[in-house]
């Protein structure tokens, strides 16, 4: 039986995608913005950005079925929502940069700040109901052990 599309709930691994997502804009970002800022500013939204996936990655790879995966999870999905942040601090800040030398055009680069702003916001979102679901899962899993 089909589920009506307004009834659907976004899938648990949508978390992964919208982290590759960010990652690819924020490359895009960089890599058409001056060479000035690329080794400062450039670099750290980068690193921010792969270091956001690489932990929604591991946490994707883990299943909670005992106390130390849903910890080790955990600390992942959290570490990433904290790049989350980063990166977007991190983007404001070049793209006011950016366009305060007049490289990039004001529109374009306000734009595309936007674009990662929604895909963080929406990626923490993302995380905090995977966080919930896996809490909800290892305290059913907890009561039903003993």
């Amino acid at each position: 039986m089909s589920v009506n599309v307004e009834d659907r709930d976004e899938s648990k691994v949508e978390y992964l995608e919208v982290a590759r997502q960010i990652s690819k804009r924020t490359a895009q970002m960089v890599s058409n913005g001056p060479r000035k800022y690329l080794t400062t500013y450039g670099d750290h939204l980068m690193r921010c950005s792969l270091n956001m996936f690489t932990h929604v990655d591991i946490a994707n790879s883990i299943y909670v079925t005992c106390q130390v995966d849903y910890e080790a999870r955990r600390k992942h999905l959290l570490e990433a929502r904290g790049m989350c942040f980063s990166i977007e601090s991190t983007a404001k800040l070049y793209t006011d940069l950016i366009t305060a030398a007049g490289t990039v055009g004001r529109d374009k680069a306000y734009g595309r700040l936007a674009d990662i702003a929604r895909l963080c916001h929406k990626e923490r979102g993302l995380i905090k109901g995977v966080l919930d679901s896996d809490k909800k899962r290892y305290n059913a899993n907890k009561a039903t052990a003993r």
